[in-house]
């Protein structure tokens, strides 16, 4: 869409927004905010839709989608990112990984919850700038009570 829409929506095939867009979205396949985009609302991203823009609210990963590091997506909330998931952009909120990667720059706390093999891409993050605020990493295969958390 080129236009403005007060309401929520759902894109899908290839479709794109590159307008202000104040209400929900989920972006469904290959389907876009691009850097023109400004959404006001919480999102969805599914199969390999991305984030270009600008989301002032929520957002939620899933899959193969991005916020983008090519035009740096920017999310001002909070954000999950599951399966194989990415973060190259700037969120200024917490952040959950349940799969999914970051080299992005996040302004919050992060949660990363992957199994603990996983653990050598993310054991710099103790000392790195992408997280800003206080990491937590959570290993299922260690959670002998049963609750799903260390």
């Amino acid at each position: 869409t080129s236009g403005g829409i007060a309401g929520n929506c759902v894109f899908s095939d290839s479709s794109s927004n590159e307008a202000t867009i104040v209400g929900n979205c989920v972006f469904n396949d290959t389907c876009h905010n691009n850097a023109a985009g400004d959404i006001t609302g919480n999102c969805t991203f599914h199969d390999t839709g991305s984030n270009d823009g600008l989301v002032t609210g929520d957002c939620v990963f899933n899959d193969s989608s991005l916020n983008d590091y090519n035009t740096p997506g920017n999310v001002i909330g909070d954000c999950t990112f599951n399966g194989g998931s990415y973060n190259g952009g700037t969120i200024t909120g917490d952040c959950t990984f349940n799969g999914g990667f970051n080299a992005g720059t996040i302004t919050g706390n992060g949660i990363i919850r992957q199994h603990a093999a996983a653990f050598v891409a993310w054991r710099d993050y103790a000392t790195s700038t992408y997280i800003t605020g206080t990491l937590t990493l959570q290993f299922p295969e260690m959670d002998i009570l049963g609750t799903g958390l260390l």
